[in-house]
Parts: structure tokens; sequence; C-alpha cells
């Protein structure tokens, strides 16, 4: 146990809703989240919903940020941006599509390989 709590809840029924629990060798942190909405439903289903929103983070915007430095492109034409971005994911897309998970792990192996990335495209 770290911070009073199990490192590994032994049942996805024992898991917490809505917290997220981060060890490493030297401290423990909680991260708690609150959510406030309209839709009447049951905790099983929010639950649900919630997770979906945070495939849709990891999966797809946080790759974009952090691996294709979406967040240090500057411009002024709007437009410019929103075609970079829209690019972006069918980047993501594409690698997915062609059984790479990590989008990083694909660049690398990817980097030198024109006549691969063509193929992809077909």
């Amino acid at each position: 146990m770290a911070c009073g709590l199990p490192l590994r809840p032994s049942s996805s029924k024992q898991r917490p809703n809505l917290s997220g629990y981060s060890y490493t060798s030297v401290k423990c942190s909680i991260h708690r989240a609150y959510y406030l909405s309209s839709v009447a439903t049951t905790a099983a289903l929010w639950n649900t919903m919630v997770r979906g929103h945070w495939s849709i983070e990891n999966r797809l915007h946080w790759p974009k940020d952090v691996v294709l430095n979406e967040d240090e492109t500057y411009g002024r034409d709007p437009n410019a941006l929103l075609i970079a971005s829209v690019f972006r994911s069918m980047t993501i897309n594409v690698l997915r599509l062609n059984g790479f998970n990590s989008v990083s792990s694909a660049l690398r192996e990817l980097a030198n390989q024109v006549e691969q990335i063509f193929r992809f495209l077909q």
C-alpha cells in the first residue's frame, strides 16, 4: 500500500470512479476530478462517458500537442492553422490504421522510409 491506497485494485469494481492515482518511488499523489452536468444517468454510465472523453484526449489531442508540436504552431491565417491541424489528425489516423499504436515510435521507424509512407497513402 502507498498513501493508504492499494497499488492495484484487485477488480474493476474496486476502482474509484473519478480518481486517478500516481505512484513514484518517492511520493504518491492523488488526482480527483469533479464533473457537473444536467444529464441524469447512472454512475456506471457517467464513468464510461468520462473515460471515453479522456480516451480521446490521450489518443488524439496529446499526440498532436506533444509529439507533433501543435501548440508550437503559429501563423496569421486561421485557415492555414486549421488545415495543418487536419493534416496532423490525418497523419495520426493513417499511422494507427497501419498498425502503429505509438505516434512517436512510428515517426522514428518511418523517418527515412519514403516508399513505405507512400504505400500507406495508396
